[in-house]
């Protein structure tokens, strides 16, 4: 499934509604460490509650920063990273533990 990457919630919006199926949306580099963790997870609650029933995933552009993807993980987002190995084999199993995906740009 392609990833639609979004750099907000109206931009979240239009593409959820423009998309037939099960949907992947991934912030934009960079916006995750601008915005934070927490404007994310609001961004798909809202998402979550404008559009009921919708399938989809929104991945959490965490680039080289692996705190900020551990820290989306732990609230139940799934993200993206560009980290070591040995990093992203830890993160991917904390994704696991929790249900989420972990995935490497």
């Amino acid at each position: 499934m392609p990833m639609i990457s979004v750099n907000g919630r109206e931009a979240a919006l239009s593409a959820l509604r423009g998309a037939t199926g099960e949907v992947a949306l991934v912030s934009a580099p960079g916006t995750a460490a601008l915005a934070g963790v927490g404007y994310w997870l609001a961004v798909v609650e809202a998402l979550r509650a404008e559009i009921p029933g919708k399938k989809f995933t929104l991945f959490l552009e965490c680039g080289g920063n692996a705190a900020l993807a551990h820290e989306a993980l732990r609230l139940g987002l799934s993200v993206v990273v560009d980290v070591s190995p040995a990093m992203f084999a830890k993160l991917a199993a904390i994704a696991e533990t929790q249900g989420k995906s972990c995935v490497k740009r």
